[in-house]
């Protein structure tokens, strides 16, 4: 557990410090470092946004995504975790563009768990603790993005990323129950 610890803040640092002035994705990790310092770590696959999702089913998207998995998987074993996520706004302009394209990967992702042998976990973004707080966190998305709240191309989350319980999780994902029932005391 200590090295563990040890790994986690050694990682965190080399993550945050330094940032190259001319960084457009923040702090970073990369698989060197991952190799290196990865005693008792639990790593999950990511969002959308993330190496191994892909919207597009395309045959080399798919042989990337998988390449990644396996990647992932040789270096952490049973502690590596393919993530599915659901995030049903209401919206259909934004659930066409977010919700519509994590079911699309969640089947996708699905396949290639069982197909290279990798546990799928169900999870959900968390930008913020209680439903209540998403009006807040959308107004702190315009001040820190220096936009208008009424600007129709700023940026904007599906109200969905708060801090959800076990039983919100199990009704949304009352069709997958083994991505929750199986790992729930894994991470």
């Amino acid at each position: 557990m200590q090295r563990t610890r040890q790994d986690t803040l050694i990682l965190s640092s080399f993550a945050l410090w330094p940032i190259p002035k001319d960084s457009t994705t923040g702090p970073r990790i990369d698989k060197e470092l991952l190799e290196k310092y990865k005693e008792g770590l639990i790593i999950s696959s990511a969002c959308l946004g993330g190496r191994n999702p892909s919207k597009d089913n395309g045959r080399q998207n798919r042989e990337k995504a998988e390449e990644s998995a396996l990647w992932y998987k040789k270096v952490f074993g049973d502690d590596y975790y393919l993530e599915i996520m659901r995030h049903p706004s209401g919206d259909p302009k934004m659930d066409a563009h977010i919700y519509d394209n994590q079911e699309i990967c969640n089947k996708e992702i699905l396949r290639m768990g069982k197909k290279l042998g990798i546990k799928v976990i169900a999870t959900n973004d968390v930008h913020f603790l209680n439903k209540e707080d998403a009006e807040a966190h959308d107004l702190l998305i315009c001040l820190n993005t220096g936009k208008d709240l009424d600007d129709p191309n700023r940026m904007r989350y599906t109200t969905q990323e708060w801090f959800k319980t076990q039983e919100e999780m199990n009704k949304m994902f009352a069709d997958c129950p083994e991505s929750i029932e199986k790992h729930s005391g894994d991470c």
